[in-house]
């Protein structure tokens, strides 16, 4: 049997298992959500743990190593591109569907004016403290790559991480 088959049945065997504990949770799935719960924490953590220097290294090592700085802008040309295709693509599909996935949900009127009620205020609070989007965008650089990384912030780590690379091709090879 291939690893990718052992890996999606574990999968859908994970998938089974959590839905028989939730749904008898009185009967004895409790025991067993609160055994699973902190082993999957640490799985994940573990993850993370490993992610992150690993696409520090490799971003670092793979600009690092590009012998022509153009290619590379062509290929981050590219990559741009095709990822606000992606993005635009999803956009549109969501908007179509979306509405239709919407209206599908029970929805209480009841519920909801209550919530609209008990909220409003909770609402506005958290949209004042929403970043501006030139606040967004230094957020992007860090100021301190080890606390991005510490903090599991991707994006700022991403960026450090190629300008670190940009930086690395231009050290003289013979020293």
């Amino acid at each position: 049997m291939s690893l990718t088959t052992r890996v999606l049945l574990a999968l859908v065997a994970g998938l089974i298992t959590g839905i028989v504990a939730t749904s008898f949770k009185d009967a004895g799935g409790g025991a067993l959500i609160r055994i699973a719960d902190p082993v999957g924490s640490v799985w994940v953590n573990a993850l993370q743990m490993t992610l992150i220097p690993l696409v520090a290294s490799m971003l670092i090592s793979v600009i690092a190593s590009v012998p022509d700085a153009r290619s590379t802008g062509r290929l981050g040309m590219r990559a741009f591109v095709v990822f606000t295709a992606f993005l635009c693509v999803t956009a549109v599909v969501s908007i179509l569907i979306g509405p239709a996935l919407v209206a599908m949900l029970p929805i209480d009127a009841a519920m909801t004016a209550a919530l609209q009620t008990s909220n409003a205020g909770a609402i506005l609070t958290t949209a004042a403290r929403m970043p501006t989007f030139a606040q967004t965008l230094i957020d992007i650089v860090p100021a301190n790559p080890f606390r991005a990384a510490a903090d599991g912030a991707m994006l700022p780590l991403v960026v450090f991480s190629l300008a670190l690379g940009a930086a690395a091709t231009r050290i003289p090879a013979a020293l």
